[in-house]
């Protein structure tokens, strides 16, 4: 999902350079910029370009930030070029990137920093979010770095995962000072030049504050605010307001209250997500007043894992390894003085997940699905999310879909609101009802709209889900196999399969893919692999290669298996040249449904 900033200069967005920039920029790595010798490039912004170098005088790493050609005339550019260095060196805290230099050679302008061995911690954001202490630790030490800022008379501007290194010892770093805005109590020295003019918007939107949005006069709550966006995204894995667009970006940041982190992560203590929601009230007198006051409050949280929630967030992700931290927590959780009916309840639900994914032989795992859920309702048996799992499980195994529909057919939690649209209505082609009931999850709304037939919709729906969701890349496969871009098909499940490998649901649509693209050695490489996959996995292969016998012999052991692939399977697009075949249409009074 893209964030985009906005300005007359674009601050603190990397961009492509010009064709005659990019010979000049290339030609520096080798080079050597006074006793600096350029290794490599890490990446531009608006103003700058910056490379890894080497202090020959030192022997060490720096970095250095070079001010881009293109900028040289610019005075603003060049005035907040000068006032990032001397806001970052005259500030001292350990959480506060080290500036060693600011310098000019041959009409080169450029910074020295210290080279910090790390990553920024947006490459740090796992889908679903971060554990907790590992929050509290990072926030801890931003909240350090914005209350050195702010009491030195600097408001940062541009507070955002990509602009925060964290080490390999969890030492945090706060980066990039070249949108700061400096308040009447900054003490150093005055940078001459143009001012911003009035009414510009600087920043990153989707991060930014609402005054800072609407270009009103700015207190360090600013960046409170911007905190609070960070802290939203670290728990949850998601922005807060990160829509497709600028536009709507700004939009959500002064107009919407996202839904509560909790909601999206139940394993978030209830104070932490408090806190979050207050960093982000539209009014900067609704949020706490300084970084030392939010420090204060984070450092006293008790980090006391719950388990069990911890193995239901895991769940949500539904990938192989967040199932398996699922399973782990759980595990864990029997162990310890948890709730053993939430303990069962958790273990029916892995199980059922694994089944209804194609995980695993149904066979085989849905007696353990049951089995714990019998425990779980023998200790609470007005368990709905057991109820819920149970219902599921005999309306994709048992092909009991309108009895389930109606046991589910009353108000029901959010994560069983999704799984009753995702597993029941989706297979049931109940599809607008499907889609309101997974709510703003873009993996699923892709799966439901490819079974729909509304490809448009699966890439429009694929784009604004999580980056690494297996689902949201396979489904957007099928977009680009049904549009004859099977190279395009190819990249892109090759790239889900580092993230998800041995994914069944990948490998068939890659197998397609090759067989469309005449590389059909592959194709059977991969349907030969002697591994276990759902019996659906080969149906759309073989027909994708014209072998509708072998179809039809796949789809009648997937029934007879319990395979609750199959229904996805038959609604593919390279299977709708089979609907008018009879024994189509037999598979699908078979499963008790209609296309």
């Amino acid at each position: 999902m893209h964030c985009a900033s906005t300005g007359v200069t674009a601050e603190g967005e990397y961009a492509l350079p010009s064709e005659d920039s990019q010979k000049n920029l290339h030609s520096m790595i080798g080079r050597s910029i006074a006793q600096y010798e350029v290794v490599e490039k890490l990446g531009e912004g608006g103003m700058g370009v910056v490379y890894k170098a080497r202090d020959l005088r030192l022997n060490r790493f720096v970095v250095l930030k070079v001010l881009r050609s293109d900028a040289l005339g610019d005075p603003d550019r060049k005035r907040r070029f000068v006032q990032e260095a001397r806001a970052a060196s005259a500030l001292n805290s350990p959480h506060i990137i080290t500036i060693h230099d600011i310098a000019s050679v041959n009409d080169m302008d450029y910074i020295v920093m210290e080279y910090i061995q790390g990553q920024p911690l947006d490459y740090l954001i796992p889908t679903g979010g971060m554990p907790v202490d590992s929050v509290l630790r990072i926030a801890v030490q931003i909240c350090d770095a914005l209350g050195a800022a702010h009491q030195a008379g600097i408001i940062h501007r541009d507070l955002k995962p990509a602009n925060i290194m964290v080490t390999g010892s969890g030492l945090v770093k706060l980066l990039d000072f070249g949108l700061v805005k400096l308040t009447a109590s900054w003490s150093g020295p005055e940078v001459t030049g143009p001012k911003t003019v009035a009414g510009t918007v600087v920043g990153t939107v989707c991060y930014m504050s609402p005054e800072q949005a609407l270009s009103k006069p700015l207190d360090p709550r600013s960046d409170i605010f911007s905190l609070g966006t960070v802290l939203y995204e670290m728990t949850t894995g998601r922005r807060a307001f990160g829509n497709a667009s600028p536009m709507l970006s700004l939009t959500a940041v002064l107009r919407d209250v996202p839904a509560e982190p909790v909601t999206l992560n139940p394993a978030i203590p209830a104070e932490l997500n408090s806190l979050i929601m207050r960093c982000l009230a539209k009014e900067p007198d609704g949020r706490p007043s300084s970084a030392a006051e939010l420090r204060s409050v984070l450092a006293r949280m008790p980090v006391v894992p719950d388990l069990c929630a911890q193995g239901f967030h895991a769940l949500r992700v539904m990938s192989a390894a967040s199932a398996q931290t699922a399973r782990l927590s759980f595990e864990q959780a029997m162990k310890s003085s948890a709730d053993q009916s939430e303990v069962y309840a958790g273990i029916s639900e892995y199980y059922a997940q694994t089944v209804l994914l194609g995980m695993a032989e149904a066979s085989e795992t849905l007696p353990k699905a049951l089995w714990a859920a019998r425990k779980a309702l023998d200790m609470a048996p007005s368990s709905e999310s057991v109820q819920v799992t149970v219902a599921l499980l005999r309306a994709n195994c048992d092909l009991k879909w309108q009895e389930t529909l109606t046991a589910l057919n009353r108000p029901l939690s959010e994560h069983d609101r999704y799984r009753r649209g995702l597993w029941c209505r989706r297979p049931l082609g109940h599809f607008s009802e499907a889609m309101a009931d997974v709510g703003h999850d873009g993996a699923a709304k892709a799966w439901i709209a490819l079974e729909s037939g509304d490809l448009a919709s699966v890439e429009r729906f694929a784009l604004s889900a999580d980056l690494n969701s297996w689902i949201a890349c396979w489904a957007r496969a099928w977009t680009l196999i049904a549009a004859g871009r099977t190279r395009h098909a190819i990249e892109t499940c090759s790239s889900a399969l580092r993230m998800e490998p041995g994914n069944a649901q990948l490998e068939s649509a890659l197998a397609v893919a090759y067989v469309l693209d005449r590389q059909s050695e592959k194709a059977h490489a991969i349907v030969s692999d002697a591994r276990w996959r759902p019996a659906s996995f080969a149906i759309p292969v073989w027909a994708a290669a014209g072998e509708t016998d072998l179809v039809f012999t796949a789809a009648r052991d997937a029934l007879s298996r319990r395979d609750p692939g199959l229904v996805t399977a038959l609604r593919l697009p390279v299977l709708q040249p089979l609907r008018g075949d009879p024994r189509y249409g037999e598979v699908l009074r078979s499963l008790n449904l209609s296309i």
